[in-house]
Formats: structure tokens, C-alpha cells, sequence
């Protein structure tokens, strides 16, 4: 390892490395600043701080204030956790069989359980939403959702999906087709700071365990080897093609 701690040393090593070789300092950046004379470091610190944000904008900017010493950018040794979650999709065809709908509901909490077994997290709350078109206004339109808290948070896929479904025997209506769905896992904190609820009928140890083991069969044979019987088989509720939603708050 080779310290630069010295402010001599520091000058030495600008008047040495030139421009391209900094982080963050591309192709066309450098093309830029050789045109315009400037090839080592030492000389783009020379330049005054409007003319770096004029011709190199805020992350050259930002870029300058670290190389003169003045940390402008945070360090974050672990990305943070993301807040919420929602996973949601429009479907190809619209939607009457409440079967259809529970299993593109399973597979969005599946989903949202597993980005927060990834992240070492549990979620208080889940919600759901089933929607019609809002291009096709009639008396079956129709926007429902529902909120569901848990006594103890948690990231288990089969209990947000046994609430998922509560939630759609409540929410669906039988004439109505519908174009879109979502499940949203909030209120999401570490689970270092679960409190156990002494009164829960879940045995929290072994729910934990089986899960770690359904992660780990589906991380080494493939996404969705082993899925939960309400996800169905065959998804032919069908979806428009766009990326799952994963959104953080």
C-alpha cells in the first residue's frame, strides 16, 4: 500500500498523472480538456471553480473539491435499505378469474419477501392494489386496495402471501377485468430489531429456516425452482413487457 499523506508528495503525484487517469474523468472529458491544454492533474486543480462547473458540471466539480482535499461526497460503506417495496406489472389481457389474479399476486409478494431476505430486512405492512383500466370507464370500473399490518414484522413469503390473498378475497369483484395489480411491503426496518410477538402462532426459527433453504435451492437451480402453489405454474395471466417494479421510498 502506498500512502499519499505528504502535501509535498501529493503535488508530485498531480504533476505526474495525467487527467485520464482519474476516476470519474471519461474519453470524451479528456478529449475536452486536451484541447484546451490541460493534461496533468496539477493543471486542471489550477483552474477556477466556475470554469470547472461551466465546462465539467457538478460531478467535475465535485470531483476538483475531493483532489483539493475537501471530501464533497459521503462514503457509504453499505448501500442502504430501501424503505418500501412494490412489485406490480399491467397485463397483456385483462383479468375476470380471481385464480389468475391470486397467482400474479403470489409471484409479486414471493418476489417483494425475497428482496427482503436479500437485504436482511422485514416489512410491518403489506398492501395490494387490483385495478381496471382507466381508459375504459364503465360500472365495473373499479380501484381496490387494502393495508394489512403484521403483529410482527416479517419477510416470510408464506405469511405476506397469506395476507395477499385475504386481502384480494376482500378486494375483488367478480364483473370487473382487470388490468393491473401490485403488492407494496413497507414500514421496513432491519431484523436485528424485530420484537417477537409471545403470542404468535408461528414458529419463527423454523419459518426462517425453511426459507433460507428455499432461497438456496432457487439460487442454485434457478429462479422459481421451487415456487409456493398459489404462484401457479404456467403464469398465463401473461404481462406487458416491462420489468417488474421494484420501488424504494
Amino acid at each position: 500500500m502506498f500512502v499519499l499523506d505528504d502535501p509535498q508528495l501529493i503535488e508530485r503525484a498531480f504533476r505526474y498523472f495525467s487527467i485520464e487517469e482519474l476516476w470519474g474523468i471519461g474519453h470524451r472529458q479528456t478529449k475536452m480538456l486536451n484541447s484546451k491544454g490541460i493534461f496533468q492533474v496539477s493543471q486542471l486543480l489550477d483552474l477556477s471553480t466556475a470554469w470547472v462547473k461551466k465546462y465539467m458540471g457538478v460531478q467535475g466539480l465535485r470531483l476538483i473539491t475531493e483532489l483539493r482535499g475537501t471530501p464533497s461526497m459521503r462514503l457509504e460503506e453499505v448501500r442502504p435499505a430501501k424503505k418500501s417495496i412494490m412489485c406490480s406489472r399491467s397485463f397483456r389481457h385483462e383479468i375476470q378469474s380471481k385464480k389468475k389474479l391470486a397467482e400474479a399476486l403470489g409471484n409479486f409478494a414471493s418476489s417483494c419477501a425475497y428482496k427482503l431476505r436479500q437485504q436482511d430486512s422485514v416489512a410491518a405492512k403489506v398492501a395490494v392494489f387490483i385495478q381496471t383500466s382507466r381508459f375504459k370507464k364503465s360500472q365495473y370500473s373499479h380501484h381496490g386496495f387494502l393495508e394489512h399490518s403484521f403483529s410482527v414484522a416479517t419477510n416470510d413469503s408464506i405469511e405476506i402471501l397469506k395476507h395477499v390473498n385475504l386481502s384480494l378475497e376482500r378486494l375483488y369483484r367478480e364483473k370487473s377485468a382487470y388490468k393491473r395489480a401490485g403488492v407494496i411491503v413497507s414500514e421496513i426496518r432491519s431484523i436485528a430489531a424485530v420484537q417477537l410477538n409471545l403470542f404468535d402462532a408461528i414458529d419463527m426459527a423454523k419459518r426462517s429456516s425453511l426459507m433460507r433453504v428455499y432461497d438456496t435451492i432457487n439460487k442454485k437451480m434457478g429462479s422459481d425452482t421451487v415456487r409456493l402453489g398459489v404462484q401457479g405454474l404456467d403464469e398465463t395471466w401473461g404481462q406487458k413487457k416491462e420489468p417488474i417494479a421494484f420501488r424504494s421510498g
